[in-house]
């Protein structure tokens, strides 16, 4: 078997979301680096108290804060 990035241990961690990775993801295909779509999605959950239930709502959110 091959390394996998993150694998299983990252999918049981208690901060692992995947609507956030999908937003992330979102994120860097229309062109923001990573770590700049990280930490705006940070800022969006953890200080403006967004949901990560919804992707949709979420990218809008961390586009705000980009």
């Amino acid at each position: 078997m091959g390394k996998h990035e993150g694998g299983i241990s990252q999918i049981l961690n208690p901060s692992y979301n995947k609507n956030r990775d999908e937003a992330l993801m979102a994120l860097v295909t229309l062109g923001f680096p990573k770590l700049v779509a990280e930490k705006a999605i940070e800022k969006a959950t953890k200080q403006q108290g967004v949901a990560t239930d919804n992707v949709e709502l979420l990218i809008k959110a961390a586009l705000k804060n980009m």
